[in-house]
C-alpha cells in the first residue's frame, strides 16, 4: 500500500501508527539512496568523459608522433638511397 492510503487508514483507525511510520522511514531511506546512486552515476559520466578525453589526447599526441617519425624516416631513407647511388657512379666513374 502506497503512505497515503496506510495514512488514510491510520486517520480512521484502521493501521496502527507504526506501519505508517515504518514505511515513511523505508520512503526516506530508498529517497536518499537513490539521490546518492544519482550522484555515483553523475560522478562515474564525469570520470569516463575526463578518461576519453584524455585517451584522445594521448591518442592525438601519439599519431603526431608517429607522423614526424615517419616523415624523418622516410627523409633518411632518401638521403641513404642518394648517398648509395652517389658512392655507385663514384666507384663505376
Amino acid at each position: 500500500m502506497e503512505i497515503e492510503d496506510l495514512q488514510s487508514l491510520l486517520k480512521r483507525g484502521l493501521t496502527p501508527a507504526g506501519r505508517v511510520l515504518a514505511l515513511r522511514r523505508e520512503h526516506a531511506r530508498l529517497s536518499g539512496e537513490r539521490g546518492q546512486t544519482v550522484a555515483a552515476i553523475a560522478r562515474n559520466r564525469g570520470q569516463i568523459l575526463q578518461i576519453s578525453t584524455e585517451l584522445d589526447r594521448q591518442d592525438t599526441t601519439r599519431r603526431r608522433e608517429i607522423v614526424t617519425e615517419l616523415r624523418e624516416m622516410t627523409a633518411r631513407a632518401a638521403e641513404l638511397k642518394e648517398r648509395r647511388q652517389r658512392s655507385k657512379t663514384a666507384s663505376h666513374g
